[in-house]
C-alpha cells in the first residue's frame, strides 16, 4: 500500500509538471520511463532515410501547415492507407490549442503531436453525422478542427488511444471546411509506419465525385488527381497514384 501511495503521488506530481495535462496510467508509465520527454511536450524525432514501409513519400511544404492536406472527395472511405508527410508541421509549437479528448476529457497530451502527421480536408455539401476511424496503428490521435488549427481553427472533436483503433463522431455543418489531423506519440514515428488505415462516413463533400452509390472512383479517374476518395495537388496526385 505504501509503495502504491508513493507511486500515485509521484505520478500526480509528474502530471502537474506537464501543464496539468491529463494522462492515462499507461501514458504516465511511459513518461516515467522515457528520459527524452521534455517539459513542453515536444520531442525531436529522426526518421531513417530509407523510410519504413508504410511511411509515405514526402509532401512538399507549402505556404501554411494545412495547405498540403489531402482533400477528401467521397463520403464513403473504407480502410484506405494513411498518407503521412516527412516533416512534423503540426505540433505544440505550431498549434496553440490541443482539443479535449472526447473519451477521457481534458486536452490531449501534446506528445501526440510529435509524429509525422497525416492531414485531410473535408468539406461536406450538406449537414449530417460524420464518423472517422483510424485503425491499425498504436499511440495515435485523431483531431478534427473547423479550419486550420495553426490559423485560429477551433476544435470540433478529438480522441487518442494507445491501442490500434480509435473513432470520433460529430455533426458536420454544410459547406464547412474541416481539417482532420492524425498524429502519433512516437514511437511509432508516424501513424503510417504500422500501416494505419482511414475510414470515414458522412455527407458527400461539396464538389466531390463520390457518386455512383458511394463508389469514390465512379465518376473521376486517377489522372484527374482523384484516387480512392482523395484529391490533392499535382505532386501529391502522382505520389498517391504510385502508392496505390
Amino acid at each position: 500500500m505504501k509503495k502504491f501511495t508513493i507511486f500515485w503521488f509521484m505520478s500526480m506530481l509528474f502530471t502537474i509538471s506537464l501543464n496539468a495535462q491529463q494522462f492515462t496510467i499507461e501514458e504516465i508509465l511511459r513518461l516515467n520511463t522515457e528520459p527524452q520527454a521534455s517539459s513542453e511536450g515536444v520531442r525531436s524525432i529522426s526518421v531513417p532515410q530509407n523510410q519504413a514501409s508504410g511511411l509515405r513519400s514526402s509532401r512538399s511544404l507549402l505556404a501554411g501547415e494545412c495547405d498540403n492536406a489531402i482533400v477528401i472527395t467521397s463520403g464513403a472511405i473504407v480502410n484506405q492507407p494513411l498518407i503521412c508527410g516527412s516533416v512534423n508541421l503540426l505540433n505544440s509549437t505550431s498549434v496553440p490549442v490541443f482539443c479535449d479528448d472526447s473519451a477521457v476529457g481534458g486536452p490531449i497530451p501534446t506528445f501526440y503531436g510529435d509524429g509525422l502527421e497525416a492531414t485531410y480536408k473535408y468539406t461536406p455539401a450538406t449537414a449530417g453525422p460524420v464518423t472517422i476511424t483510424v485503425s491499425n496503428t498504436t499511440w495515435a490521435a485523431i483531431f478534427v478542427y473547423d479550419g486550420c488549427p495553426t490559423e485560429g481553427g477551433s476544435c470540433v472533436v478529438a480522441i487518442r488511444s494507445t491501442t490500434p483503433t480509435r473513432t470520433v463522431n460529430f455533426n458536420a455543418v454544410a459547406n464547412t471546411e474541416y481539417l482532420i489531423w492524425i498524429d502519433t506519440w512516437p514511437a511509432p514515428a508516424s501513424p503510417c509506419v504500422e500501416g494505419g488505415l482511414l475510414t470515414l462516413s458522412g455527407p458527400e463533400p461539396a464538389g466531390g465525385g463520390g457518386g455512383g452509390g458511394g463508389d469514390p472512383c465512379a465518376e473521376v479517374s486517377p489522372s484527374a488527381g482523384f484516387v480512392n476518395g482523395f484529391t490533392s495537388s499535382t505532386d501529391q496526385a502522382q505520389r498517391i497514384a504510385t502508392d496505390f
